[in-house]
């Protein structure tokens, strides 16, 4: 079904929606990491004399529950609503495409949510520790990971479809290429996250003996899920479509595989080896590097999408890529089936309808009334024009302009409009230095041969002749008399 277009505010897409998004991922992927980790205080209960465990237990499965329900539940409603509104397009074409997948998922995750909700009361009701409630938990836990997968595998697919761009399968959707580097991923994230949780919560213990065993115990989680994660990392970006890696995307990989790799040391040296000398400093850092990794990785994967939702298929507006050959030669502006106009709008309103259509999604500052610095720092009259004409080969982050010239003109006009309403004046464009006049053409000049070199004499036949001694016409020379022998 068609959505109409909402004017929204500004900082919804500017700020709450991206907000929406990165909550749910982190509540969701921690959630998942702590319904993991909370079975082995659980474990440790159903043999250990110490209370304490059994206590911890409970109080895990609480966090995890209330996380889940309380925060990643809600953000993830508020963030698919908020892109309804503004891309309700792309939002169709992606619940026709994966609308199944999409039910599959958050129905096991609420059934992992039911098994949750029972394994925390089996605390309460002073059940904790027997098979039937580990096997809630167990149930607990694989439910969220189950269900985990499925996003997981939605999230990372639009970066390289595989397959899918000419089966169209959901099997192809699910089963891409980067599935397995991107779950792995992920894995190692939310264990590293929970893992990172618990030792802020260990450091903060005054019993010495209780602090170590939780800070030793949680550092054999996290520190071989860091390295999985550094490796992970790796792998994901070796599995992206050749091109799609540039120093910019390296660049960020590079920092949470090395960011990764280097908490990975710190704790199996601080947590494993010598738990005693953990404190509130590491578990801060720590909880910091486990944080700042997957922002990274995100930012990384926004960077390799570039201007599609789906790599080759859809853009960030809605449109997919096969429309744009056809929005050209036939123009992007349709008449509606129950309008009693059938021409197509004046140049202004056709200007405002493709520009909300193709540009609003991804720039809702861009609007009337914005200020000048909400807007694109176009200055002379014309600029806005020959950026939609180079659009395509000289800035490749935009999606393709799919319209008519007419439409393109039209558009160029609007945004220049809301430049004037922002108070900016648009220079006329200054003249171009005259072109320097042609060189004329170089005369290869006649180069003479140099002379044939002379060829040798030939020998003279015969025997060699006598070579003839000259005698010196000098005078001898004068006798040193004081060489003379002596007479006396």
């Amino acid at each position: 079904m068609p959505f109409p277009f909402v004017e929204a505010p500004a900082f919804i897409g500017g700020a709450l929606l991206p907000a929406l998004h990165f909550l749910f991922g982190l509540s969701a992927t921690l959630a998942a990491g702590g319904a993991l980790l909370m079975l082995v205080p659980g474990y440790q209960a159903s043999w250990s004399v110490d209370p304490r465990w059994s206590a911890l237990a409970r109080r895990s499965a609480r966090a995890v529950l209330v996380l889940l329900l309380g925060v990643a539940a809600p953000a993830g409603a508020g963030a698919w609503v908020g892109e309804m509104v503004l891309r309700p397009q792309a939002v169709e074409r992606l619940a026709a495409a994966f609308g199944g997948a999409l039910a599959a998922g958050w129905l096991l995750l609420l059934l992992g949510g039911v098994f949750l909700a029972g394994y925390a009361w089996g605390w309460r009701r002073g059940r904790g520790g027997s098979p039937a409630h580990l096997a809630a938990g167990l149930l607990a836990a694989g439910g969220l990971w189950l269900g985990a997968a499925v996003f997981v595998s939605l999230q990372s697919f639009p970066v390289n479809p595989g397959r899918w761009l000419e089966s169209r399968a959901p099997r192809d959707a699910l089963l891409h290429p980067t599935l397995i580097p991107a779950f792995a991923l992920w894995g190692a994230t939310a264990v590293l996250l929970a893992s990172a949780a618990g030792l802020a919560y260990a450091s903060a213990q005054r019993d010495a003996p209780w602090r170590m065993s939780l800070v030793q115990v949680l550092a054999k989680w996290a520190a071989p899920a860091a390295g999985v994660g550094a490796a992970a990392g790796l792998g994901w970006a070796l599995s992206l479509p050749a091109g799609t890696v540039d120093k910019g995307l390296a660049g960020l990989v590079g920092a949470a595989v090395l960011l990764q790799a280097g908490l990975g040391v710190y704790l199996a040296l601080h947590g494993v080896r010598l738990p005693g000398k953990f404190n509130r400093r590491g578990a801060l850092a720590a909880a910091a590097a486990a944080v700042l990794a997957p922002v990274l990785l995100w930012q990384a994967r926004e960077e390799a999408r570039g201007p599609f939702l789906v790599r080759g298929y859809l853009y960030r507006n809605g449109i997919l890529a096969e429309q744009i050959e056809t929005f050209r030669r036939e123009g992007f502006w349709r008449p509606a089936a129950w309008g009693r106009e059938k021409g197509a709008p004046a140049p202004e309103a056709l200007g405002a309808l493709v520009f909300r259509a193709e540009c609003a999604p991804c720039h809702p500052s861009w609007r009337t009334g914005a200020r000048q610095a909400a807007l694109p720092p176009f200055r002379y009259e014309g600029s806005v024009l020959q950026f939609l004409n180079g659009m395509e080969e000289r800035h490749p982050d935009f999606p393709a302009f799919a319209g008519s010239e007419g439409e393109k003109r039209a558009v160029a006009v609007h945004i220049e409009g809301l430049l004037q309403a922002a108070g900016v004046t648009l220079a006329a464009r200054p003249p171009q230095p005259p072109a320097a006049p042609p060189a004329p053409p170089k005369t290869e000049e006649k180069k003479t041969p140099p002379p044939a070199p002379k060829p040798p004499e030939p020998a003279r036949a015969g025997p060699p002749r006598a070579r003839k001694r000259t005698r010196s016409t000098l005078p001898p020379p004068a006798r040193n008399p004081s060489k003379r022998k002596s007479t006396i």
